[in-house]
């Protein structure tokens, strides 16, 4: 897994996305920072900031940012700011956390609860976004052992 930018769409689209992940390092005093570096180690936290940019003079409405969740990775409940997002596990059904979805088994319908590694999306709510404005949202994940 690398750092950096990983996405970006095109500079003429109206809705210019971004998406960067740095490592969280943790000094002995406590305190985080964010590096970016070329390589992201086995059990480490990564942030990822998603930027959405208005490049038109005109609002924009109802946008929204949904990242995706890499494989080999976990989402970290409660990492994501602003704090009110939806998860998916399919990338089609979004719901609050804890994702719960029915299933059957033996015939029998039941309802499951999915854990942080399951959510493979995270979705915050829509908004509108004025002419040259940009929008920023965090989220965390820990890449696996």
């Amino acid at each position: 897994m690398t750092a950096g930018a990983l996405a970006q769409t095109s500079p003429t689209a109206p809705l210019a996305t971004t998406i960067e992940q740095r490592t969280v390092v943790v000094a002995a005093d406590g305190r985080e920072r964010l590096e970016a570096g070329d390589a992201v180690r086995p059990g480490a936290v990564v942030e990822y900031t998603v930027t959405l940019r208005n490049t038109t003079s005109q609002g924009l409405k109802n946008v929204q940012a949904t990242l995706p969740i890499p494989a080999s990775t976990e989402y970290l409940p409660g990492s994501a700011r602003p704090a009110a997002i939806t998860g998916s596990a399919d990338g089609t059904t979004y719901s609050v956390l804890p994702i719960r979805r029915t299933v059957k088994k033996n015939g029998v319908e039941v309802t499951e609860t999915l854990g942080p590694r399951d959510v493979r999306w995270v979705r915050w709510a829509a908004l509108d976004l004025a002419g040259g404005a940009s929008a920023t949202f965090t989220a965390r994940v820990r890449v696996d052992k």
